[in-house]
């Protein structure tokens, strides 16, 4: 009897304190928008590649450099320390996919550089179409770039 108490008092906060979440974070109908950014993941990956292709086509170079709070700046994120781990993650992601590569890791963190000869540099110039950025970690961000490069 006593479990059942405590399990229902506790299903109750619970409850109680998701309800406030979710008026706090303004969530109705299961709208993920109104989301902190760094609790709706694929919105996350979408804003680091479209900001990472924004910084190639304003590239004059060959070369482009880069760190997470680099990219945070430009994309007007905040640059907490949550949101910097999870783009750091979809930067590790890319590097492994083959898109980007580490140039060097310092106390300051980890520098990313991707050049002329990687695929999302070509489609970010426009010199092949998005759709040919095939890998399983782009796939849901692959029909997004599409519409924004049309």
């Amino acid at each position: 009897m006593y479990w059942r108490i405590t399990t229902a008092i506790l299903l109750a906060e619970l409850s109680t304190a998701l309800k406030a979440e979710g008026a706090y974070l303004n969530v109705s109908g299961g709208d993920l928008s109104a989301l902190p950014i760094y609790r709706n993941y694929d919105e996350l990956k979408f804003i680091v590649v479209s900001t990472i292709m924004n910084l190639i086509k304003r590239t004059k170079g060959n070369v482009l450099t880069f760190t997470a709070k680099k990219i945070a700046v430009h994309a007007g994120i905040q640059s907490h320390p949550v949101v910097l781990t999870l783009i750091k993650d979809v930067l590790e992601n890319l590097r492994r996919e083959g898109y980007i590569r580490r140039l060097a890791r310092t106390s300051h963190g980890t520098k990313y550089i991707v050049d002329r000869n990687s695929a999302l540099w070509r489609a970010a110039k426009g010199e092949v179409l998005v759709y040919e950025l095939t890998s399983p970690y782009l796939n849901s961000v692959v029909l997004r770039l599409a519409k924004m490069h049309e």
